[in-house]
């Protein structure tokens, strides 16, 4: 079982962009042409995980989640990506990329209005 997810050596909600990064996922198939694609990288057990994919879930955004425990090339890739072990890691169709983001970080991100 992985346990050095909790430590992080960057910022825990800081946007980043992938500079130049081939898109790493596609959405599902049954997604609009006009959809943003955002894949989000994560754990079962992680507590910021499960947060992030209630918020987006609660807000009708679609994502595509992948389980960086069931996935060891996904949890390498982040990890080499990111520089940190901190999960969830949300990826973007424009490059960017969040770690470990706030409801707040990640709406305003997706366009979703603040409460």
């Amino acid at each position: 079982m992985l346990v050095a997810y909790a430590l992080s050596r960057k910022p825990a909600h800081a946007l980043r962009s992938l500079q130049g990064l081939a898109p790493l996922a596609e959405a599902s198939e049954g997604a609009m042409a006009d959809e943003k694609k955002i894949t989000m990288y994560g754990a079962d057990w992680c507590s910021d995980c499960r947060r992030s994919k209630g918020y987006l879930d609660a807000h009708g955004v679609s994502y595509t989640y992948v389980d960086v425990d069931a996935d060891a090339a996904a949890k390498e890739m982040i990890e080499k990506l990111t520089g940190a072990k901190s999960i969830p890691v949300i990826i973007f169709d424009d490059g960017s990329y969040l770690i470990e983001p706030s409801n707040d970080a990640l709406g305003a991100k997706v366009g979703i209005a603040k409460s």
